[in-house]
């Protein structure tokens, strides 16, 4: 390859070479600068009616922001002539110093000028500094400009990018393909196909890396076939700027916000429609088989046409209730599996284009499908290379009516799976139009009148389809799905994998592709047509078994109804489940529990997924029903005893039933009892089955708050098997139930009553606080950052981001008096929390947000004028203890707040003698000191500069009984560890307190801090202040040799925002108010904790750990 190109010859790009005065450069960098901070923004002010549209729709704090903006662009246009090529040096210089600011001013550049100047977007794709990057941002926005700007004259600098990107300088192999790609989309938008074909010849000619590359990808048959085309991500033409008209549009804008800040409208109101999802269970089979009368998934009232409203249902003739019935015979005696993930399986898996669609309907054609893996990969858009034509080859011919059946069968599941479960309604309905015109070349080969009727009668039900889908148009966005229903993280505890489970949509739509690719792959192979009324002028080709157009629809339906069902089901049973679950834990300390029954499904579910990964419980499930249960009949109690022991299941487990009375939980205890020669009383019995709704006096009812109508509700939910009337022995010689499966309809509203179980209670992680230790997988890990939900900085860089931030503003403010008012704090803190929740909380209601922001409010205040003249107090005394270049230890995570204020107060010069390096935060707890060997835990603190043969050892932590203390003294026994507390409950020599120390006496202790076990002012002090992580769950190695923290579990949002008031409280305090005097500030905490942290401490405790 490279003995076929030179090396390209790179020199720096030159300026304009323009003069301009000191004070012009100077005004025009400073545009720069602030448009900079807003260039996200730009991109809307180059046509009016769009920004226009931006700005009546936005609140008050956007149209001042966004006012400001079009200020700056303003004056940046009005510069002109002298602007634009000062602007232009700008990224030039950038380019030739290599300091990577000119993919954010090339971004402004378009949106100040457009894509016009071709000139200067070939010089600068040509520059090294672009096309040697690694990123390929600057490359892909020059190439979309010069693909929307037609300009010819950019062909050849798209020319030398190619022969760039096939040079050894380029940096971007692993994106060769989709880089080439873009490149020659661009050309094919300039100059067409053809031509580009041509040029592309013509350089493979000279290049047999590129000759290679073009054969390898099958560059040219893409190109022909429309695979490779050119895609505008938003278009960069600009609208002709007038001084005079931008002005007055200024003048416009100032009156209507001075107008929108003295009377605000109203907040905006978003109403749902009156039928949406309001149609009860029981009543969802009613109208199966109704014609195209489908309630559209989102449908609003204004929407439906009155032909919608009120067209009656159709008459069903017997040969389209044959076909039906013959359509849903796959189905029975047949269990669907529809737990996992459902994704296309092709080998060579291609997306679906306009150019390979026809290949996807046809590819069934002759070639004995045999999985319905296919089908699926055609539902999503994926199409298996296999299946596409080859260079030069046409469509297969339609010699037979069952072909064409075969392909709008497909076409029509394809279209109501894009159309519905995706919401590409226009996507949909153009492939139809593709399939519809090739039915129709293809009616127009064939010679009898009657098979030529059949195919144009196939592209009327494709039509039928298109007007169907056309009314989704209009339609009103989703519901609000309840937040379970929303994606979010698991973790398992032990191997601390992370996964996501995704949204409920996604998996719903999921498991409704896999049943319409099962129902395809079945129904395609029993294709059976015959002709009615032969001789007759209605003489007519008619299916007799095949697919079902109007059951792919109601298949389709299945949507709606589940996510009508999981509200339901979330909003009359979890609660209780809830309620169920509580009794069991506090109520009989239940560690062993069975439970019986279809119904019972959903509970197990429940009780399993909210210990996800734990072993603090068994949790059995079996089926044993009313048909089975026989005191007298020993061969009914052999095999239930049997099946039991089987499944684990022995006397001292908690036996529960749905309800009412218990008789199949005491079938099974005396069968079991009778295995075991045990004889049990009736109250021995009784005492032993629980029940969600209780009939019987002597058993308990583990769910009273909701009685038997919400048991019976539970009870009637939707199963996926029908009732076993009998257990059976397979031939290994297991016992299992009879199993009977329902329809698959039935199967598949089963797994979304359970999936709401699961969903409810299993432990989640929060999107906004991760622990590092955490197994994720690059692309959930990959998602996760794109949403900005995840951090990679330990604690330590944690705090220093917060020191940096406030000692900003402190030095910002500096001379305002006013901002160091306690009203002042409160004002900026609580728009601190507020924008936090508008970022991470903006899922829950405003009236939650409202009490979660007040809690976090109290709580910071309370940390301010209470615990934070306390922690400061302690620091300084901290501090007096310490020796010059003497190490101090601030141990995770009790010691956080006082390690935030010591480093305060040495940054404050109040101790001339200590630095902030001596002060360390270490990761160490009880568990670790235990756990971790002496090496790991000897080059772990060597790290934080604590040596063999260096000073003596000083920590720093809250407190209580010095196990850390004592661990460090054995670690280290040629030196003297010093710990300080500020409570000690220790009598250990070395350790000392500052609020409370035992080896006082009692006398000098305040009543507060005599019992330190179950104490809620203890855990206060103890968890609330301790920052953002749990507790270190160890110490590894990391690449690089050095020893790192496994930082332990997550907070949910609530406590992370509780835990950030609290640490913003310490340092307001320290920055901002008097110290006092540290013997009132002691006293006045110790107040506060007998008397008003008694009604605080419900609203502004973390919980404890």
């Amino acid at each position: 390859m490279e003995g076929l190109r030179e090396k390209p010859k790179i020199t720096p790009i030159e300026s304009s070479g323009q003069e301009l005065s000191p004070e012009m450069r100077e005004h025009f960098d400073s545009l720069i600068k602030e448009a900079s901070s807003h260039y996200w923004t730009f991109d809307k002010l180059g046509n009016w009616s769009k920004f226009y549209h931006d700005w009546e729709e936005n609140n008050l704090a956007f149209k001042k922001t966004f006012l400001e903006v079009r200020k700056i662009w303003v004056k940046m246009k009005e510069g002109d002539t002298n602007f634009k090529e000062f602007f232009k040096d700008k990224i030039r210089d950038d380019l030739n110093a290599k300091a990577y600011e000119a993919y954010r001013y090339f971004t402004l550049y378009q949106d100040l000028y457009g894509v016009g100047d071709y000139k200067f977007l070939s010089e600068i794709l040509d520059h090294e500094a672009v096309w040697t990057n690694s990123d390929g941002s600057l490359m892909h926005n020059l190439l979309q400009a010069m693909g929307e700007s037609k300009s010819q004259d950019c062909v050849a600098t798209i020319i030398k990018y190619i022969d760039h990107v096939l040079s050894p300088e380029y940096k971007r192999k692993s994106h060769i393909d989709s880089d080439l790609d873009n490149a020659i989309s661009a050309m094919i938008n300039i100059i067409g196909a053809d031509k580009t074909c041509d040029i592309l010849d013509s350089l493979a000619e000279a290049d047999n890396t590129l000759k290679g590359w073009l054969e390898k990808n099958k560059i040219k048959a893409k190109i022909k076939n429309g695979s490779i085309k050119f895609y505008l991500f938003g278009s960069h033409r600009v609208e002709e700027f007038d001084l005079v008209t931008e002005n007055e549009r200024l003048a416009t804008l100032e009156t209507e916000l001075e107008e929108f800040e003295k009377n605000p409208p109203p907040p905006k109101k978003h109403k749902m429609s009156p039928d949406m999802f309001g149609s009860p269970f029981k009543d969802l089979d009613k109208n199966e088989n109704d014609d195209w009368i489908i309630p559209g998934p989102y449908i609003s009232e204004t929407n439906k046409t009155k032909e919608a409203i009120s067209k009656p249902k159709e008459k069903v003739s017997h040969t389209e209730s044959l076909l039906d019935d013959n359509a849903i015979r796959w189905e029975r005696g047949r269990l669907l599996n529809l737990y996992g993930r459902f994704k296309p399986k092709a080998e060579k898996p291609i997306g679906m284009t306009t150019g390979n669609y026809l290949d996807g309907m046809t590819a069934t054609l002759g070639i004995g499908v045999s999985s319905p893996d296919h089908y699926l990969g055609i539902l999503n858009g994926v199409i298996d290379e296999k299946n596409i034509r080859k260079e030069g080859e046409e469509l297969p011919t339609l010699k037979e009516v069952e072909e064409a059946y075969q392909v709008v069968a497909v076409a029509f599941a394809r279209g109501l799976s894009l159309g519905i479960l995706e919401r590409r309604v226009d996507d949909a309905i153009s492939e139809i139009d593709r399939a519809k015109d090739f039915i129709g070349s293809c009616a127009e080969k064939f010679d009898d009148p009657t098979q030529i009727s059949f195919l144009l009668s196939l592209t009327d039900q494709l039509g039928q389809l298109q007007v169907f889908l056309s009314e989704q148009v209009a339609v009103t966005p989703p519901p609000e799905i309840p937040e379970s229903a929303q994606s979010f993280l698991i973790t398992h505890p032990s191997t601390k994998r992370v996964r996501e489970v995704a949204d409920f949509r996604d998996l719903l739509a999921e498991k409704i592709k896999w049943y319409i690719a099962n129902d395809l792959h079945h129904n395609l192979q029993s294709i059976q047509l015959k002709i009615e009324n032969v001789g007759t002028e209605d003489e007519k080709i008619v299916p007799v078994s095949g697919p079902s157009f109007g059951r792919l629809k109601s298949i389709i339906e299945e949507y709606k109804r589940g996510i009508e069902l999981y509200k339901k089901v979330e909003q009359s049973d979890v609660p209780v489940y809830w309620e169920a679950r509580e009794s069991l834990v506090k109520d009989f300390d239940s560690k062993r529990n069975v439970v019986f029954g279809r119904d019972g499904r959903y509970f197990f579910t429940a009780l399993k997924a909210s210990e996800f990964g734990q072993r603090r419980s068994v949790q059995k499930y079996v089926v044993i029903t009313s048909s089975m249960v026989g005191h007298h009949d020993q061969r009914r109690k052999d095999m239930a005893t049997k099946y039991l022991h089987q499944n684990g299941v022995t006397l001292d487990f908690n036996f529960i039933d749905t309800g009412f009375s218990g008789t199949i939980p005491e079938f099974a205890i005396r069968a079991l009892a009778d295995a075991d020669n045990t004889h049990l009383s009736h109250d021995e019995v009784n005492s032993k089955i629980k029940l969600l709704s209780s009939s019987h006096p002597g058993r308990a009812q583990i769910a009273r708050r909701h009685g038997s109508n919400a048991a019976q509700t539970i009870e009637d939910r939707p199963k996926s098997i029908d009732r076993p009337d009998h257990l059976v022995l397979d031939e290994n010689g297991k016992v299992y139930p009879a199993i009977n499966p329902n329809p698959v309809k039935e199967q598949l509203r089963a797994w979304v009553v359970e999936h709401v179980s699961f969903r409810n209670f299993v432990p989640k992680l929060d999107y906004d606080h991760l622990p590092a230790e955490l197994k994720i997988s690059p692309e959930t890990l990959k998602r996760l950052k794109e949403k900005g939900l995840i951090s990679d900085q330990l604690p330590e860089k944690t705090v220093d981001d917060i020191l940096l931030d406030v000692e900003k503003e402190s030095e910002e403010n500096s001379e305002d008096n006013e901002w160091m008012t306690r009203t002042a704090l409160d004002t900026r803190v609580e728009g601190k929390l507020t924008s936090f929740m508008e970022k991470h909380l903006d899922d829950i209601s405003k009236e939650k947000q409202g009490e979660i922001l007040k809690d976090a409010m109290r709580l910071y205040e309370v940390s301010r004028d209470k615990v934070a003249p306390v922690v400061l107090d302690f620091a300084r005394w901290c501090l007096e203890r310490a020796k010059p270049g003497q190490k101090v230890l601030f141990l995770a995570r009790d010691g956080l707040a006082p390690w935030i204020a010591a480093r305060m107060l040495v940054r404050q010069g109040k101790f001339p003698g200590i630095t902030e390096d001596q002060l360390k935060y270490a990761h160490l707890s009880r568990n670790i000191t235990w756990q971790e060997d002496e090496t790991t835990l000897k080059q772990y603190l060597s790290q934080l500069g604590v040596e063999d043969d260096g000073e003596d050892l000083l920590t720093v932590d809250v407190g209580m009984f010095g196990a850390i203390h004592q661990s460090l003294q054995e670690l280290y026994p040629q030196k003297k560890v010093n710990s300080l507390y500020l409570i000690s409950a220790s009598r250990d020599e070395g350790i000392e307190g500052y609020l409370s120390d035992v080896k006082k006496g009692t006398g000098s202790i305040d009543p507060i801090w005599k019992s330190i076990p179950g104490n809620p002012a203890v855990h206060f002090i103890e968890d609330t202040f301790s920052g953002f992580y749990g507790s270190t769950q160890g110490l590894e190695k990391s690449e690089d040799g050095t020893i790192k923290p496994k930082l332990g579990v997550p907070y949910s949002r609530e406590v992370y925002l509780k835990r950030l008031a609290a640490i913003d409280g310490i340092v307001d305090h320290i920055l901002s108010l008097e110290p006092g005097d540290p013997q009132k500030n002691s006293a006045e905490l110790n107040v506060y904790l007998a008397s008003q942290f008694k009604e605080d401490k419900k609203y502004i405790m973390v919980p404890h750990e």
